[in-house]
């Protein structure tokens, strides 16, 4: 299934027919060369492939599909109170997955999306993580997806109150959304797709599951 996505917090972008992986920052992708038609040619890529891109235009962050030649506004390109702010980006087949955090007072909710990008359509919507507190901040350390739709996340939420931190990893398919795993050692950005084979790493343990 093909899938193109992007790797950051200094880590270099990796495209792939198979997999590949996309952090949270969500740089340009380097010596990308932008679709005809598919939006503005001096625009920042922050994912793509021969079917699809997403990219930054202004302080907007557009996906759009080859197909249509149709650009869709996901969202802002950085923090900002008036619109939830995108990222980390993957794009798999005509599909654009990518995290989507809102920033509030005293809370930072985060959701992933998954988008159609060649009419624009909202596929899925899903809650960062399932731990929820007050005065909490979620943030999205990487994200995998495939064509089919399906997506595979990993999460964080950190609550002032208690001094506690969660992190999950999830995985939302034709079952639903499940975790895969969840505790304080998971390196949010270490989430690899090979295929519709995930990985990530738990303190020194690599862990694997299947992505369907």
């Amino acid at each position: 299934m093909p899938l193109a996505l992007l790797a950051s917090c200094g880590s270099s972008a990796a495209k792939s027919s198979t997999g590949a992986t996309s952090t949270a920052g969500t740089p340009p992708v380097p010596g990308f060369k932008p679709i005809a038609g598919c939006g503005p040619a001096h625009a920042t890529t922050l994912a793509g492939d021969v079917r699809v891109r997403v990219y930054t235009s202004g302080q907007a962050v557009y996906g759009c599909s080859a197909a249509r030649g149709r650009s869709f506004r996901l969202g802002h390109v950085s923090r900002s109170i008036s619109e939830a702010r995108v990222g980390p980006v993957a794009v798999a087949g005509n599909l654009a997955a990518y995290g989507l955090t809102s920033f509030g007072i005293d809370t930072v909710r985060a959701v992933v999306v998954v988008r159609r990008l060649t009419d624009g359509s909202q596929l899925n919507q899903l809650s960062a993580t399932r731990a929820v507190g007050a005065e909490s901040f979620q943030s999205i350390g990487s994200i995998v997806a495939i064509a089919d739709g399906a997506v595979a996340w990993i999460a964080s939420e950190t609550s002032i109150v208690g001094h506690r931190r969660a992190i999950e990893v999830h995985a939302a398919g034709a079952g639903g959304d499940r975790i895969l795993d969840s505790g304080p050692s998971i390196d949010p950005a270490s989430l690899r797709l090979h295929g519709s084979a995930l990985s990530w790493v738990d303190g020194r343990v690599t862990h694997r599951a299947t992505l369907r």
